[in-house]
């Protein structure tokens, strides 16, 4: 399976290893429009998306809510998989289960040669469009369902996914009902907080498991500098980091080489969950630290103990993770060909994806995490909006101004969101996610617009399927979670639902769906 990058909000696949063994989908197509905002286009593409209806409740005297997750960067598979949570809720609403790949990832794709309508925008009105054909088409199939009833539904994402489930909710309140968004790096997309936050919670948390391992990488970077800015010293460096020939020939090389290293800690910061994925372990980033405070004791050479321990810690990492092949033949790391150049320095990834995530990255998620030595235990970096700007520019047009782009999207404050009278949406955050710099970590943004915060969680841990070895906080976190939305399908509708419910049943998508 090819990767898709964090890309923005992180959707390694790593991060989607099965807990427990997700059910086996329906496939299904939607005829999707190629641009909702054109009137005169009539372009059309296959929007995939998938179905389980095993716990779905339709008779004569209740309907079930659909369960709806906003796939995000990746094909919509990976996040099936991820998601264990909306299974596990299913039974208990007699939920219909769907998952809505983004356009251009996955098998949909709108256009072949062109990213011309790739955008949050066509995204969500991608989600309504196939939402408001399922809803219709329930009572269309089922006699018994009133043409006028309402078929509730909860949108659910994670990272990106989040942003744009609760996006979804923000522009089609009378579609969408409810949104649960995990781990939504809501107030980096906007540009509202420092972009040095993401490495500087990294550097926090790996700090409260052993202050030294910080002084380690701190030490280490430093010595770096001295052996390869200074003296040199290329193919020592690549011998003691395992790096295949011409990975490390000049000083162009160094900021990439520093890129790839810090790839290392992103990943296992955030899929520090408390239990083993694959062949990591479990707590990783914590066993991180102590992989490189034994190799630091351990080395017989003071002068390199450090560098010693960070290249420790980076086989540790890379070893353990089947998207970074060690290569058989050469024996050694290919950096370039694991971490391609690309707008997004946290890492885009490889494969088809991470073009489309390129992309993303170059105009609406445009989100820039940089580091300075101060805050943080990484060298500064030498990337920033500027040469960001010139990058995407180069690539895809010169009329791409990224800072404007910040600011347009800045449409979407959540003050502002208040104010329009917008509710029902639940934020939650794992403290001890990077991701968390741009979450929201203050009180509740409105009675019906909760913020949860989860100590010792990473990634949309919460999203992910139960385990015994979940802290109390992320198991108080669902609970939580689950009593809102409860709540919240519990509660009658107003009329203004009613009248706009009514008015989406008339649907004339004629694609054969079945819900």
């Amino acid at each position: 399976m090819e990767l898709s990058g964090i890309r923005l909000f992180v959707v390694y696949l790593l991060l989607l290893s099965i807990d427990a063994q997700s059910p086996q989908p329906q496939i299904r197509w939607f005829t999707q429009k190629v641009d909702h905002f054109n009137p005169q286009s009539n372009q059309t593409f296959q929007q995939k998306y998938l179905v389980y209806d095993k716990y779905w409740i339709v008779n004569e005297s209740k309907t079930g809510p659909i369960f709806f997750y906003a796939g995000n960067e990746g094909p919509i598979e990976e996040f099936w998989n991820a998601t264990g949570l909306m299974f596990e809720m299913a039974p208990q609403f007699g939920a219909l289960v769907v998952f809505g790949e983004h356009r251009y990832y996955g098998a949909s794709v709108p256009t072949a040669n062109s990213f011309e309508f790739l955008t949050i925008e066509q995204t969500i009105a991608d989600y309504a469009l196939l939402l408001s054909s399922l809803q219709s088409n329930i009572s269309g199939l089922y006699k018994f369902v009133s043409p006028s009833s309402y078929v509730q539904t909860v949108a659910f994402g994670g990272s990106y996914g989040g942003v744009l489930s609760a996006l979804c909710r923000i522009h089609y309140p009378w579609i969408v009902d409810m949104a649960l968004a995990s781990s939504a790096p809501w107030y980096l997309l906007l540009g509202l907080v420092n972009d040095n936050s993401y490495y500087r919670i990294i550097t926090e948390v790996f700090q409260s498991y052993n202050g030294q391992c910080v002084d380690i990488v701190r030490s280490a970077f430093s010595s770096l500098n001295q052996l390869l800015y200074q003296w040199k010293q290329f193919e020592l460096v690549t011998n003691l980091f395992g790096l295949c020939e011409e990975m490390l020939t000049e000083d162009e090389d160094i900021e990439w080489f520093y890129l790839w290293i810090k790839n290392a800690f992103g990943n296992l910061a955030i899929s520090n969950y408390p239990y083993a994925i694959g062949s990591l372990p479990s707590w990783p980033l914590e066993y991180g630290c102590t992989v490189m405070l034994n190799a630091f004791w351990e080395s017989s050479d003071s002068d390199l103990a450090s560098i010693y321990a960070l290249a420790n810690l980076t086989n540790y990492y890379y070893f353990n993770n089947s998207n970074y092949p060690w290569d058989t033949q050469s024996h050694c790391f290919n950096t370039t060909k694991d971490f391609p150049f690309c707008s997004d320095h946290i890492w885009c990834g490889t494969g088809v994806s991470a073009q489309v995530w390129n992309y993303q990255q170059c105009t609406q998620v445009v989100i820039n995490a940089i580091t300075n030595n101060i805050t943080d235990m990484f060298p500064p970096s030498l990337w920033d909006i500027a040469n960001m700007t010139s990058y995407c520019a180069e690539k895809y047009g010169a009329n791409l101004n990224l800072e404007e782009e910040i600011q347009w999207m800045r449409i979407w404050e959540p003050q502002d969101i208040v104010e329009t009278g917008i509710d029902k949406i639940i934020f939650s955050t794992g403290m001890i996610d990077p991701w968390s710099a741009g979450g929201f970590l203050s009180n509740n943004l409105s009675y019906d617009m909760p913020v949860i915060l989860i100590e010792d969680a990473a990634h949309h841990l919460d999203l992910r399927w139960s385990n015994p070895s979940d802290p109390i906080s992320v198991v108080l976190a669902r609970k939580e979670e689950i009593e809102y939305i409860q709540m919240w399908l519990n509660k009658d509708f107003s009329i203004k639902k009613i009248i706009m419910g009514g008015k989406k049943k008339e649907n004339n998508n004629d694609n054969g769906v079945e819900a």
